[in-house]
């Protein structure tokens, strides 16, 4: 286990906790809508 289920990343200025492809939608949440 190398990497985490789920850890914090710094994304556009806010500080954000991304698990799998959940941080796709704080990138670019054009992809789900």
């Amino acid at each position: 286990m190398s990497v985490p289920v789920q850890h914090p990343m710094y994304i556009d200025g806010q500080f954000v906790t991304w698990r799998g492809d959940a941080w796709i939608d704080v990138v670019n949440p054009a992809t789900e809508a």
